[in-house]
């Protein structure tokens, strides 16, 4: 009983780790489409 508490308790630990991974990934992945989409607007802009 106390091994399966203790790995669930492990398990907890890692997963804000993995969350923090990920959220970086996203704020990542965010940025760049955010400069894509700015790239973009300014061509439209130059032909228009």
């Amino acid at each position: 009983m106390l091994s399966q508490q203790n790995q669930w308790q492990n398990q907890r630990l890692k997963q804000p780790h993995q969350l923090i991974l990920l959220s970086q990934l996203l704020h990542n992945q965010l940025l760049l489409l955010d400069r894509y989409l700015l790239l973009l607007l300014d061509l439209l802009l130059d032909v228009l």
